[in-house]
């Protein structure tokens, strides 16, 4: 479940926003100051920020600066405000915020765009460390997986849903943990449809002469991706 830092000194506004934020399989971690959020960046991590622009001790700017300090530049920064100017839009967007929405809140609107940028992040984190046999790479600009001059299109959530088995190659991963990590669980996803993904996604790569995943199915668990032996480079000769 992906930890959401939310900063909003306003009650109503605070407990509305924890709320519907909770409702959308976010954990919440409220605060009302800038400085309670600094100081929180000093002990834990977070994977989203929400941040209302005007507070009684400043501006979100000062969060935004140690965020980017702090955690670098893959963490979103989603601001909210009363101001809808489009110099305050551009100031907020130059100084590292990634969205901008203006209050009132519109509830399908906010969920959308923190997915967006949510779904955004996972796909570079997930690219991230990935060891693939020579000859085999995969696009993220086109969404697709290619070998030589081959490939295979897919879909947003088949790419990502194949990144991220290919990171944690080897590894038993549950349907449960696919639903947390690739779709961030929105309520209308279920077990079955990371069953009829991961059946696409077979099926697209069996189009290519060769390919290196093997996705194996752990009945009542989940999948378990591993390298097909024969696609892997050969092994250095061995020095004595």
């Amino acid at each position: 479940m992906p930890t959401l830092g939310l900063l909003e000194d306003d009650p109503l506004q605070r407990t509305m926003l924890q709320r519907i934020l909770q409702q959308a399989h976010y954990e919440v971690h409220p605060f009302t100051t800038i400085q309670e959020m600094i100081n929180a960046l000093q002990r834990q991590s977070f994977d989203l920020f929400l941040l209302d622009w005007s507070l009684p001790d400043g501006t979100a700017l000062e969060v935004i600066q140690q965020i980017r300090q702090r955690l670098g530049w893959q963490t979103p920064i989603v601001i909210q405000s009363i101001h809808d100017t489009e110099a305050q839009i551009v100031h907020a967007l130059e100084q590292g915020a990634n969205d901008y929405i203006t209050k009132p809140i519109r509830v399908a609107e906010l969920t959308a765009r923190l997915y967006a940028q949510m779904r955004t992040s996972v796909t570079k984190e997930q690219e991230q460390e990935l060891i693939l046999p020579a000859g085999y790479y995969f696009n993220e600009a086109e969404h697709t997986f290619n070998y030589q001059h081959q490939s295979v299109r897919l879909t947003p959530i088949e790419y990502r849903l194949l990144i991220f088995l290919t990171r944690h190659s080897n590894e038993l991963v549950s349907r449960q943990t696919l639903l947390d990590e690739v779709w961030l669980r929105p309520t209308s996803t279920d077990s079955r449809t990371v069953d009829t993904t991961i059946a696409r996604i077979r099926n697209k790569l069996n189009e290519l002469p060769h390919h290196p995943f093997n996705i194996g199915t752990v009945r009542g668990f989940g999948y378990r991706l591993s390298l097909v032996e024969s696609s892997l480079p050969p092994h250095p000769p061995h020095r004595t």
